[in-house]
């Protein structure tokens, strides 16, 4: 389930990157009513990323705040690789590129 929801994340961002920028960090440029329901989406989406990393760690009733602060890792990262993906000159392999945003994370660099 976690490697499904970084690919399918990946390969949304890799989709509609412009969106996802969006999504990511451009509601101060709204109006207020429209830039509280993105942050609530946001927010609902980050508390599913954070069920699936809890489950794919291991360890369920963490501290929240720490795990939110892991999951917008996790997103960041796989943001970027899905926007550097989508910019390249051949089609982006999300399930490739998930599996190594998911080794990074979970493993680190040095692995």
């Amino acid at each position: 389930q976690f490697r499904t929801f970084v690919t399918d994340h990946i390969r949304r961002v890799a989709a509609f990157p412009a969106e996802a920028r969006l999504l990511e960090e451009g509601e101060e440029h709204l109006p207020h009513a429209l830039a509280k329901r993105i942050r609530a989406k946001r927010e609902a989406y980050e508390d599913l990323a954070c069920d699936f990393v809890e489950g794919a760690a291991g360890s369920r009733g963490g501290r929240r705040p720490a795990l939110r602060l892991r999951v917008r890792m996790l997103l960041g990262m796989a943001d970027r690789v899905a926007r550097d993906a989508a910019r390249a000159d051949s089609p982006p392999q999300p399930q490739r590129l998930a599996r190594s945003v998911i080794d990074v994370f979970l493993h680190g660099i040095r692995r």
